[in-house]
């Protein structure tokens, strides 16, 4: 993955996250998305500037 697909993707993971919790109530997809951001960042390292 590109650096800027990576960072859409990280990005993506933790609005979808945040909006269904807001949204429907389910306590803990935004936490999820937390972990799934930090998933992300070790599996594929930062990006390099």
């Amino acid at each position: 993955l590109t650096d800027i697909t990576f960072y859409y993707l990280a990005i993506n993971f933790f609005f979808v996250g945040h909006t269904y919790r807001t949204n429907f109530g389910f306590l803990g997809f935004h936490t999820l998305g937390l972990y799934v951001l930090k998933d992300v960042m070790l599996a594929f390292g930062t990006p390099k500037n």
